[in-house]
């Protein structure tokens, strides 16, 4: 795609080492979930850190689930990252788990649906666009020649280089997979 899960990697990786989260946990969500293997999810990595005292979530009902995420997140400030939410109907079904005191704690959620983005206020979405023509052909010239000294295009390869540009649309994922 365009890079939203390698740009929230980044970010995600950065911030939960630096402590200023009390907890942390990514999630990816996948386009069939069910809530309770969702809040499961949640609830484990949150609680990886401390294993101790874990209850048994994979017995619980989604109330208890409910329960059990919210005394955890209580007075803590965390982070969340939902990776690749489908549909709205994901946030719908966990927001009633996710404690807001005040914490400062943060959800992210990555999608490729305007409907889900739309869930966040219109100053906290970050819309990724393809890559302008110019730095697609060097992210693609700089994957498929890096043996070169130069990473530059052969004269003879370029108009099958310029296909393979045109079809990849900017996505830096797809310029690299056929780079």
């Amino acid at each position: 795609g365009v890079g939203k899960t390698t740009l929230v990697t980044s970010v995600y990786k950065e911030v939960a080492a630096s402590r200023h989260f009390d907890c942390a946990a990514w999630v990816s969500v996948s386009k069939n979930f069910t809530t309770d293997d969702l809040l499961r999810k949640i609830a484990k990595e949150l609680h990886r850190d401390v294993r101790a005292g874990m209850p048994d979530i994979d017995e619980m009902d989604y109330r208890s689930l409910v329960e059990a995420l919210r005394g955890h997140l209580a007075q803590k400030r965390y982070l969340l990252l939902l990776d690749d939410v489908w549909d709205a109907h994901a946030w719908y079904e966990i927001r009633n788990a996710l404690v807001d005191d005040g914490q400062g704690s943060k959800i992210i959620i990555t999608t490729r649906s305007q409907d889900v983005a739309s869930l966040a206020a219109s100053t906290r979405i970050i819309m990724l666009e393809p890559l302008p023509k110019q730095e697609a052909w060097s992210l693609f010239c700089n994957t498929t020649f890096r043996e070169d000294a130069n990473q530059e295009c052969p004269h003879h390869l370029e108009q099958w280089a310029f296909k393979i540009l045109d079809r990849c649309c900017g996505f830096p994922f797809a310029l690299k997979v056929l780079g």
